[in-house]
């Protein structure tokens, strides 16, 4: 075969080269060259013993690794009237302006977890309050998601005076 001009500039064969190849092996009959062998027939070729197997985790037996709970906040209402947590959500969503998604979880008539998405939406609805809610305190602590959220104490709300 005779070398070719490439458009890069180089000359190579005019046939390519499998990436994928194994080195001195032929591609299966009736498979495009070029093309990977199924992974059947990779698998087909793997010879194990007994003592090499009882080493290799095959993907059934691997645990997915637990997720950790990040940039959680619990928040309260300080209202005993009903309300539309939609129009809180609204509202929060206006006044904080997130960089990404936040997600709000309704726990009781007046009691949220909120998720955020990025460390810096986290640290303005945590730190930079106070925040209101038709000129009712919304009062947001840190949450680590696994404590009961009643057991954290919603009864202050920080302002700069």
């Amino acid at each position: 075969m005779a070398p070719t001009k490439d458009p890069a500039g180089g000359f190579g064969d005019e046939r390519e080269a499998d990436p994928h190849a194994i080195p001195g092996e032929e591609a299966p009959s009736g498979a495009p060259s070029g093309s990977c062998p199924p992974v059947e027939d990779l698998l087909g070729r793997l010879n194990l013993e007994e003592e090499e197997d009882a080493g290799f985790v095959w993907e059934d037996e691997v645990k997915e690794p637990d997720v950790k709970a990040k940039w959680l906040a619990i928040a309260k209402v300080h209202t005993n009237r009903g309300f539309s947590p939609s129009a809180l959500f609204a509202d929060m969503r206006s006044a904080w302006n997130p960089a990404q998604e936040v997600t709000w979880r309704k726990l009781e008539d007046n009691l949220f977890t909120i998720q955020f998405a990025c460390l810096g939406d986290w640290n303005k609805a945590t730190k930079q309050g106070p925040w209101v809610f038709r000129n009712q305190a919304v009062m947001i602590e840190e949450y680590d998601g696994f404590s009961n959220p009643k057991s954290v104490v919603l009864d202050k709300i920080m302002v700069w005076a």
